[in-house]
């Protein structure tokens, strides 16, 4: 008569070294898959570290009324503050762009970098490849500063194109969660890049 496999140790031919293969091919899965999802969450969004040297400002102080009219803004490219009802298209300006309708592209979650046009060709050409669908590139006659970045209630200067803190500015406040409307599209607005 034909013993009858216990149930608790599995099938009477389990060898060892196969439990050893499948455990080390399940741990290396998911090992992948975590490593990918990592990846993935930190590629394309919002850097969990602000770039050193940019300026706050108190979120519940800054205005957010539309208005009619010019603004006299404090700083420019301002933090945020009251603005156009009508947003600036996102992407890259050759002309200056008017500050209350891009303020308004901030309150949607936009950066908007601001050069002095006497910075040179080459690195507004470096600049112009930072406008995108959440990103404002113009030059601004008279910045005292030869580059600025702004986002809605954070600003931080800079001395040339090339600095890698730009782009980690844009990553860590493009479609920042603090921003009023943050997520909507830059899009449909006025103003046309180019």
């Amino acid at each position: 008569m034909a013993k009858t496999p216990d149930p608790l140790k599995g099938p009477a031919n389990t060898n060892p070294t196969d439990w050893r293969k499948w455990l080390v091919r399940g741990g290396i899965a998911v090992g992948v898959i975590v490593i990918a999802v990592f990846f993935a969450g930190t590629e394309g969004g919002q850097n969990d570290v602000a770039p050193e040297g940019v300026t706050e400002f108190p979120l519940a102080e800054i205005g957010r009324e539309h208005v009619d009219g010019a603004v006299a803004y404090d700083l420019i490219p301002p933090p945020g503050g009251d603005h156009n009802a009508a947003w600036l298209n996102c992407g890259t300006y050759s002309t200056p762009v008017a500050p209350e309708n891009a303020v308004h592209s901030l309150e949607l979650g936009a950066v908007w970098v601001a050069y002095n046009p006497d910075i040179g060709q080459d690195q507004i050409d470096e600049l112009a490849g930072l406008g995108s669908n959440s990103v404002i590139v113009s030059p601004v006659p008279g910045l005292d500063t030869p580059i600025a970045a702004a986002a809605w209630g954070a600003r931080q200067t800079f001395d040339n194109a090339g600095d890698p803190d730009i782009r980690q500015f844009i990553r860590f406040y493009q479609s920042a969660p603090y921003a009023p409307e943050p997520g909507a599209a830059c899009v449909g607005g006025v103003g046309t890049p180019g």
